[in-house]
């Protein structure tokens, strides 16, 4: 198979797909025999459409689709930086850490089911949950139903600082 028939294969994976295009790469296990019930019937009506066959092996449809994805950012503990305190950060279903910026004003997090979300008090001291002033970040995580529970502490980690790092100016001038 030449790469033009892979990148024509890629892109109609692309179009038909939509939303659904990472979701289904996410979702390849390259142990398994045959691809989920929703994967198989997304190829049969791509190759209905366009004429085009697909491998219905996941390790091929793997190798194949799974370079595509980004890798996903981590940091080490002592990459984050000095205005930044990391109480804790811990657990599985849910991953939760809490911590503080400079000033006292804390910060909540917590990776759960579908997504991760970040709480950051603008009150020094002041439960960044109960503090209706707090600024509130949400995002969807992975692919599948609970990834977010599981999520690495050094990817929590990175999307920790990178959001506490777009919110310095407002969290640090209200001081």
């Amino acid at each position: 198979m030449s790469t033009h028939d892979d990148d024509s294969r890629i892109a109609l994976l692309r179009q038909h797909l939509g939303e659904r295009f990472e979701r289904f790469i996410g979702a390849l296990d390259a142990e398994a025999t045959e691809p989920l019930f929703w994967q198989a019937r997304a190829l049969d009506e791509i190759e209905a459409q366009s004429g085009i066959r697909f491998s219905r092996s996941p390790a091929e449809l793997a190798s194949l689709l799974r370079p595509l994805l980004p890798v996903p950012a981590r940091m080490h503990p002592a990459d984050v930086p000095d205005w930044i305190t990391v109480d804790s950060l811990e657990g599985s279903a849910p991953l939760q850490g809490e911590g503080t910026v400079t000033g006292g004003k804390r910060w909540y997090f917590c990776a759960r089911g579908e997504h991760w979300e970040l709480w950051a008090g603008r009150a020094a001291g002041a439960d960044p949950l109960e503090d209706e002033g707090a600024l509130v970040h949400e995002e969807p995580y992975g692919s599948h139903r609970f990834d977010a529970s599981y999520m690495p502490q050094d990817e929590a980690r990175a999307f920790i600082v990178g959001q506490l790092t777009r919110w310095k100016a407002s969290l640090l001038d209200e001081e």
